[in-house]
């Protein structure tokens, strides 16, 4: 297990469970395919400055795309489930229930595989009842034609530079915990998956076959 903090990465492992096929991502300057270079990128970037840390105080807004606004940090009711877009609120859930955090990194409005991933696992009722079950959801996205809240997009940002995501979609779990030494919101990474190489209509029993294998490791 490892440790990645908003200060500083302990260490990271990266579990690889399945094959998985994603949507490249321009801005990215890792190759996650070479686990090696993967982990010292990580290492040495961190957590980027602005990244929130333990909020004592926090209006909960829920998201909105109405009259055109920006998406903003909260949460998000869809297929019967909540999906958490701030940290923060994905954090005290897991805290309270004990499940880890399934951090979804997606492009929802043009990632063709994030796509087939949605149609074809997350709205699905057996993922639906696993999820409930089993984790505490996040998106984290990177639209293109949508527009993001500052603080959500500099969220996103950063997570995506801590968990080396150069490809979309990626899923990663995660638990949370407040350092008592700094007072940081401290990201222990489990494993990560993405898109299940499985026979058509198998889908979603294959990417629960290998979320299940991370976060029971």
């Amino acid at each position: 297990m490892k440790k990645l903090s908003s200060i500083s990465l302990i260490s990271v492992l990266v579990v690889s469970v399945s094959v998985f096929s994603f949507c490249s991502n321009s801005n990215a300057s890792v190759d996650t395919t070479k686990p090696e270079a993967s982990i010292k990128a990580i290492k040495n970037k961190g957590l980027a400055k602005g990244v929130p840390g333990v909020i004592k105080t926090k209006k909960i807004v829920n998201v909105t795309n109405s009259n055109n606004e920006p998406l903003t940090k909260g949460t998000i009711e869809k297929d019967g489930l909540t999906w958490y877009t701030d940290l923060q609120l994905a954090h005290e859930k897991s805290t309270e229930t004990g499940k880890p955090v399934l951090g979804f990194f997606t492009g929802s409005d043009w990632c063709g595989w994030c796509f087939k991933l949605h149609d074809n696992v997350l709205v699905k009722d057996e993922f639906l009842k696993w999820a409930e079950e089993n984790v505490v959801l996040m998106e984290i996205d990177f639209p293109r034609r949508t527009a993001l809240d500052p603080e959500l997009k500099a969220q996103n940002d950063n997570l995506q530079k801590v968990f080396n995501v150069s490809g979309f979609p990626t899923v990663w779990y995660f638990t949370t915990k407040v350092s008592s030494e700094t007072g940081k919101l401290n990201l222990i990474a489990l494993g990560k998956t993405g898109y299940p190489r499985a026979p058509a209509g198998q889908e979603t029993t294959a990417f629960i076959a290998a979320s299940d294998a991370i976060i029971n490791k």
